[in-house]
């Protein structure tokens, strides 16, 4: 983890993140963070299991727990201000919303 508001640190640059433009990038067009994570802020939100609350909680069961307000978002999108980017950013959708700002991470296991 860090505890700077960019996995990149302090702040962030157009040539790390994509924010505040046009559109989306293709995958892996951007540097990897000190973990070999790419588009970790911007380009699209990441959609999460996790229910939203308004104040996140490290006691509540997000994954479990019944949201009425939706799943969260984390990372940012590409029409938002570096601000909005930051790795503590948190926002949510409706499950069944669509658009371009939203996409999903696949990730597995080591075998």
């Amino acid at each position: 983890g860090t505890t700077t508001a960019y996995s990149f640190g302090a702040g962030i640059t157009k040539q790390q993140a994509n924010f505040s433009s046009g559109g989306t990038v293709a995958c892996g067009s951007l540097p990897a963070n000190q973990w070999g994570f790419r588009e970790m802020h911007g380009n699209v939100y990441e959609w999460c299991e996790d229910g939203y609350q308004a104040t996140a909680s490290s006691t509540q069961d997000a994954v479990n727990g019944n949201s009425p307000t939706g799943r969260v978002l984390r990372g940012g999108a590409w029409s938002y201000g570096a601000g909005d980017v930051r790795a503590s950013g948190r926002s949510s959708v409706t499950p069944g919303s669509a658009g371009n700002l939203v996409g999903f991470r696949v990730a597995r296991a080591p075998l």
